[in-house]
């Protein structure tokens, strides 16, 4: 990639999905009533873990508990650095 060196590809393994630069997290049952984006490197996207059990997935799980339902995108990527998460950040919002 001419910007960010490389982006995060459509995966769709066993434990870990990704589509549209962001990995599949945990939806609370009820309806989301805001969207949180998350950013980072290898421990926010979660290597070895399963989708719905990253960081951003267990804060929607304690956000669903506090009776705060919210959907979370998880665009962590590993070996990220800050510049590459801020040019991911302007893709997404593209």
């Amino acid at each position: 990639d001419d910007e960010l060196a490389f982006i995060p590809g459509e995966q769709d393994g066993t434990y870990t999905h990704v589509r549209d630069l962001a990995r599949r997290s945990y939806e609370p049952d009820a309806e989301p009533v805001l969207e949180v984006w998350f950013f980072g490197g290898s421990t926010l996207f979660g290597i070895g873990q399963r989708d719905e059990h990253t960081i951003p997935s267990e804060i929607a799980r304690l956000a669903e508990a506090d009776g705060i339902p919210i959907r979370v995108r998880n665009f962590g990527f590993p070996s990220y650095e800050s510049w590459q998460e801020v040019g991911l950040l302007r893709r997404a919002l593209d």
